[in-house]
C-alpha cells in the first residue's frame, strides 16, 4: 500500500472563534455560547455549551465537573504522591493490588494499544520520563547516560504489567513506574462527556489541553470547528487548517512545543519506550478522531512514536488520522482513508 503525503501544514487543536470564553476559572454566559473554564491535570480546560440546554444550571454543573476532574486526578495523576496510580507504582513488585474500576479500565485500554502498536505506546515509562526531566522529579542536568537509559528500558515494558479482569487487580513484574500522561487526560474528557450526556446536554465542546470532545452542534446549528495549528515552535500559535467535528473526540500529539535544549540539541518530551530516547524523526504531529477521547489520546502518542510507520498503522487499523511531517521545503500532510471519509460526510 502506497501512502503519500501532500503539502499543506497543520496541527494541535485549538478552540476556534465562535466560542465565547468568559471569566477565569468561573462560569460565563454571552449570547449563544456559555463557557466553563478552569485548570486541571496541569493544564486548562474550557467547556462550551449552548445555554438552551443548560437551563440555568451552569454553576451546579461546573461544581460537578470539578469534582469529576479531581476524582480522575486522585486516581491517575503521576504528580500527586497519594494518587492511586502512584500507590500501584510503589506496591511490591509481583504482588497483586486491587484498583478502582476507572483505573483498571484505563490500564486495560492502554495495554490494548500497547499491544497493537508493539510498544510504541507504553504506560510503564515513568522512570524514562523522569530521566529526561519531563516528570514530577523536575529538570535534570544533561542528557541521561547510556547505562541509565538501558536500565530503565530493561525494567519497563508493557508486557511486565499484568491485569486480572475478574478480580480488578493489577501487578508489576518489573521495577518500573507507571505514567498515564498520554491517556488519563482523554479519560477525564470522556468522563465529563458522559456527565453532560446524563444531564441531557446535547450540544457542547470539551477542551482539556489538546484533548477535545464535541457533541451536537454550535449555536448556529453548524458543526463545532477545530483549528489545527502550524507545527512549528518558532511560529506563534496560528491556525492553519480547520476541520468540522461533531459527536467525536479529537486529540493531537506533537513534538514541537514541549521540549528541552541541551548542548545545542533539542529533545522532545515524546519518548520512544522501545529505545528510551526522545523521538527524532520527520513526523512532528499526529491528530486522531475517535469515539473515545482516551483512545484518541493514546493513539495519537503511539502514532507519533511510530514515525514513518504511522500512516500504514493508521490505515490498517481504520483510524481517523491526520499526520504532518517536516521536510526541507516545509510541512506535508497525510489523511487516512477513514479521516477523508469522515470529513466528506455532511455534519449537521
Amino acid at each position: 500500500m502506497k501512502l503519500g503525503f501532500v503539502a499543506i501544514g497543520v496541527m494541535a487543536p485549538l478552540l476556534l472563534s465562535g466560542v465565547v470564553a468568559i471569566g477565569s476559572e468561573a462560569v460565563g454566559e454571552s449570547g449563544e455560547i456559555s463557557v466553563l473554564r478552569g485548570h486541571t491535570f496541569g493544564t486548562h480546560y474550557e467547556i462550551s455549551l449552548r445555554p438552551d440546554g443548560a437551563d440555568g444550571r451552569l454553576e451546579s454543573m461546573h461544581a460537578d465537573i470539578r469534582v469529576i476532574f479531581d476524582r480522575v486526578d486522585r486516581q491517575m495523576s503521576t504528580w500527586r504522591e497519594d494518587s492511586e496510580l502512584n500507590r500501584l507504582s510503589r506496591h511490591p513488585e509481583g504482588e497483586w493490588m486491587a484498583v478502582s474500576d476507572p483505573l483498571f479500565d484505563v490500564l486495560a485500554t492502554g495495554q490494548r494499544i500497547a499491544r497493537e502498536t508493539d510498544g510504541a505506546f507504553d504506560m510503564t515509562i515513568g522512570e524514562l520520563i523522569d530521566l529526561w526531566g519531563f516528570g514530577p522529579a523536575g529538570e535534570v542536568d544533561g542528557a541521561p547516560g547510556d547505562y541509565q537509559l538501558a536500565s530503565a528500558v530493561r525494567h519497563a515494558g508493557y508486557e511486565h504489567l499484568e491485569l486480572d479482569e475478574q478480580r480488578l487487580t493489577a501487578r508489576r513484574l518489573g521495577m518500573f513506574r507507571l505514567d498515564l500522561s498520554a491517556i488519563a487526560k482523554g479519560h477525564g474528557v470522556d468522563e465529563v462527556a458522559r456527565y453532560l450526556d446524563d444531564q441531557g446536554i446535547t450540544h457542547y465542546l470539551i477542551k482539556v489541553g489538546g484533548d477535545m470532545y464535541a457533541r451536537g452542534l454550535r449555536a448556529n446549528d453548524r458543526p463545532w470547528q477545530v483549528a489545527l495549528e502550524v507545527p512549528d515552535s518558532a511560529v506563534l500559535r496560528q491556525p492553519y487548517t480547520i476541520i468540522p467535528v461533531t459527536d467525536i473526540a479529537v486529540a493531537t500529539s506533537g513534538s514541537y512545543r514541549d521540549f528541552i535544549e541541551r548542548d545545542g540539541r533539542r529533545y522532545t518530551h515524546v519518548i520512544d519506550p522501545r529505545t528510551g530516547q526522545p523521538v527524532d524523526h520527520a513526523l512532528v504531529s499526529a491528530t486522531v478522531l475517535n469515539d473515545s477521547a482516551a483512545l484518541a489520546d493514546a493513539y495519537s502518542t503511539g502514532l507519533l512514536v511510530l514515525g514513518s510507520d504511522a500512516a500504514a498503522f493508521a490505515a490498517s487499523h481504520d483510524l481517523k488520522v491526520i499526520l504532518v511531517k517536516r521536510t526541507e521545503s516545509g510541512f506535508v500532510d497525510w489523511q487516512s482513508p477513514a479521516m477523508k471519509a469522515y470529513l466528506a460526510q455532511p455534519l449537521h
